[in-house]
Order: structure tokens, then sequence, then C-alpha cells
């Protein structure tokens, strides 16, 4: 064989080789892309349930908030529009 030949055929080899190397790598890549994508997915929807949940918690101080002002009126309605009970006992 000549040197020529020799050479070309090592570098044939040598391109199988990093042609073998190279989808490996892109296989790593992309495993790791599908991985990070269904983390951030995840976290995505963690972070609407958080959001909900916040929501719905807000939502429900606003109306217990809503519920405490009606009963003050009605008892600060009430104690004033009435004589105290205690005149009755004197």
């Amino acid at each position: 064989m000549n040197k020529r030949l020799k050479k070309k055929l090592e570098l044939e080899q040598t391109i199988k080789i990093l042609n073998k190397n190279y989808k490996v790598l892109n296989k790593e890549i992309l495993d790791i892309e599908i991985v990070q994508s269904r983390n951030a997915l995840a976290t995505n929807k963690e972070f609407t349930s958080l959001r909900k949940a916040l929501i719905d918690q807000q939502e429900l101080t606003h109306a217990l908030s809503e519920a405490l002002a009606e009963l003050q009126d009605y008892v600060l309605n009430d104690l004033t529009n009435k004589r105290p009970f205690w005149q009755f006992w004197k």
C-alpha cells in the first residue's frame, strides 16, 4: 500500500470515529434538552398552581374582610339603635 492510500484510509477511519462520537454527543444533548424541557414544564405547572392558590387565598381574604365589615356594621347599628340591656335591670 502506498503512503497516500494508507493516509486516506486513516483519515476515513478517523472520520468514522468522529461521526460516531458526534452522534453520541447529539443524542446526549437531545436527552439533556428533553430533561430540561420536562423540568421547565413541571416548574411552570407548579408556578401556575401556586399562582392559582395565591389568587384563591386573596379572594378568600377579600370575602372574609367584606363579611367582617358587614358584621361590624350590624353590631354597631344594633348597639346604636337599642338601649343597653343593663338599664332594664335598674
